[in-house]
């Protein structure tokens, strides 16, 4: 794979999460919970070159970013760790991440891949989100910044 595909890759590969206007109802969940939106401010990643020199199958991208509500202020931040699974194909990362938020944590994991919009599982949560499970909607603005979006149906 070439260096920049690379790039792209884990650049879109940290977890900066808000709908695109218009593409997610901003009314209550399935299961009546209001969506939970963050601004994401984006943190330089690490890349772990693992396997062949180069970026192969088996490498890590890991990712620590920052969490701000509309005010602006920082109210929590994820770890999101990825595996690359096809380096040339995508390029394509296998990713988990979690999110700590007020009165509790959430656990996601999705398939990473260069578009600027990113869907993810919801798979399950810690606290206030002991019982969560939905979906969330990251978009990357292309600037260092993000908004997220958790639909949570329980």
């Amino acid at each position: 794979m070439k260096r920049p595909l690379l790039i792209i890759l884990a650049a879109s590969t940290t977890a900066g999460l808000a709908a695109v206007a218009g593409s997610t109802p901003a009314a209550a969940t399935d299961g009546g919970r209001p969506p939970l939106h963050f601004h994401v401010q984006f943190s330089p990643f690490s890349y772990l070159d693992l396997g062949a020199p180069g970026p192969s199958m088996g490498d890590q991208i890991l990712a620590h970013d920052l969490l701000f509500d509309a005010a602006g202020h920082q109210v929590g931040h994820d770890g999101v760790a990825c595996t690359v699974t096809d380096p040339e194909g995508g390029p394509e990362a296998q990713c988990t991440g979690t999110f700590a938020l007020p009165g509790g944590q959430l656990a996601t994991q999705f398939l990473n891949t260069p578009p600027a919009v990113k869907h993810f599982a919801v798979t399950g949560g810690t606290g206030a989100y002991r019982r969560a499970r939905g979906e969330a909607v990251l978009v990357e603005h292309g600037d260092g910044t993000g908004d997220v979006t958790f639909y949570l149906t329980s």
